[in-house]
């Protein structure tokens, strides 16, 4: 296909606008290809033509990507998933359940629960989202967590990282022992080059390391996390 010859060679407003001149119909039966174009743009860190191009693919989520805002922010709605590259993307991991919790939430009826049960070597968490964001531009960050039982060195901690360089902007982390839902509070500022940023749940590190160089760091207890937003900073 040219478009992806052309995102191939680098030419993205050319592939794009290749993209562009098909018919409803057409994209509506390139809806792969569509997908893979977006995904070659995010690879590229071209996040808002891979927006623009999101939102133009017919037949896909039906969720439409919007800066500044974050897909499924208070886990109601279960949008997600691998083929939705904005949405929530969560990979499993062993000695920890990662999942929605229909009984607990801040507000509505559900939350995202982590419960950990690691007690040898760090397990890294898998948990992130991708957020287009406008250039040059102050944002305040807020989401609500809450904890039971939960005991580490290495506590979670919750990151708003720069799609652009991989810098951490603002970070977090997690309360241990019995907390009720507590606000996280962040306010961070996009570069001249950011167009995206990653929202991520990671683990601390405990600074421990045995003979074999790998690092020690049990971790058990329960984390719940809920409403998730961004707004512009005035």
């Amino acid at each position: 296909n040219f478009a992806t010859y052309l995102l191939t060679q680098n030419k993205f407003d050319d592939g794009v606008a290749v993209w562009n001149t098909l018919s409803t119909e057409e994209k509506k039966a390139n809806r792969v290809l569509g997908e893979s174009l977006v995904t070659d743009l995010v690879s590229n860190r071209r996040f808002h033509s891979a927006v623009a191009l999101w939102n133009d693919i017919p037949s896909g989520s039906g969720y439409k990507v919007e800066e500044g805002k974050i897909a499924d922010g208070d886990f109601e709605e279960s949008i997600g998933g691998p083929s939705f590259i904005f949405g929530w993307q969560v990979k499993n991991v062993p000695q920890m359940q990662i999942g929605i919790d229909p009984e607990v939430s801040h507000s509505g009826q559900r939350s995202l629960r982590i419960i950990f049960q690691v007690s040898a070597e760090k397990e890294p968490i898998s948990i992130s989202q991708l957020v287009p964001v406008a250039t040059r531009l102050s944002y305040d960050f807020e989401c609500f967590v809450k904890t039971e039982k939960l005991q580490s060195g290495g506590p979670p901690v919750l990151q708003i990282i720069d799609g652009e360089n991989g810098s951490v902007l603002a970070s977090y982390p997690a309360p241990t022992g019995d907390n009720e839902w507590t606000r996280i509070g962040l306010t961070f500022k996009t570069s001249s080059k950011t167009e995206a940023v990653t929202v991520r749940i990671v683990r601390a590190s405990c600074g421990q390391e045995n003979e074999e160089s790998v690092q020690v760091c049990p971790i058990f207890g329960t984390v719940w996390y809920d409403d998730f937003s961004f707004k512009r900073h005035n």
